[in-house]
C-alpha cells in the first residue's frame, strides 16, 4: 500500500475565465491511498494564465488516507482568448509516503472561457499620394570609367508615383 492522490473537483470563483482578469483555482485533492501522502504540494501552469502572489506552488501539507484537501491558485489571463473555447491548466502533485518514497502526479484541467463576439473596428486602407522617382537609365560620356577623368552622367528619371513631383 502507498499514499495515491488524485483530483476529485476543480473550481474557480467565476463562471468563465475573461482575458486581462484575476481569478481562483481550486484543486480539491483526494488520497484514495491506504496511507498518509506528507508533504503534499501542488505547481500550477499554463501557457495562457500566470500564477499570482507563490510563482505558482500552493504547499497542501499531509493528506491522510481517505481524506481530501484543497490548492488554491490565483491566477491571471495572459494571453488573447479570441476563438478559444477552453484553455488547458497543468497541475503537478508531488507528495511522500512515511518512509520517504517520492510520489509524482500530473493533472490538466480545461476552464471555459468567455467567448468574445466584441466587434473591433478595423483601419481601411486608403490610396497614399506620393511621387516615386526611379532612374530607369543612365549613361556617360567617357567609356570606360577610370578613376581621375572627368565625365558628364546622364540620367532618365521617370516618376513612378501616383502624385506630381516637386523640388527635384
Amino acid at each position: 500500500g502507498r499514499p495515491q492522490l488524485g483530483l476529485k473537483s476543480y473550481r474557480t470563483n467565476v463562471d468563465q475565465i475573461t482575458y486581462g482578469k484575476d481569478f481562483n483555482l481550486v484543486v480539491r485533492l483526494e488520497n484514495a491511498g491506504q496511507y498518509t501522502a506528507y508533504n503534499v504540494q501542488a505547481t500550477f501552469s499554463s501557457a495562457d494564465l500566470t500564477p499570482l502572489e507563490n510563482g505558482g506552488l500552493r504547499i497542501v501539507g499531509n493528506i491522510d488516507a481517505n481524506t481530501s484537501a484543497d490548492a488554491g491558485q490565483k491566477m491571471r489571463v495572459t494571453n488573447q482568448l479570441y476563438g478559444k473555447a477552453s484553455i488547458a491548466v497543468d497541475v503537478t502533485v508531488s507528495y511522500y509516503d512515511a518512509a520517504g518514497a517520492s510520489y509524482s502526479e500530473k493533472l490538466t484541467l480545461t476552464l471555459p472561457v468567455a467567448s468574445s463576439n466584441a466587434v473591433y473596428m478595423t483601419a481601411t486602407p486608403t490610396g497614399v499620394k506620393r511621387s516615386q522617382l526611379v532612374i530607369t537609365s543612365y549613361e556617360s560620356d567617357v567609356q570606360p570609367l577610370e578613376p581621375g577623368a572627368q565625365f558628364s552622367l546622364g540620367l532618365t528619371v521617370q516618376n513612378m508615383g501616383n502624385a506630381t513631383a516637386k523640388g527635384v
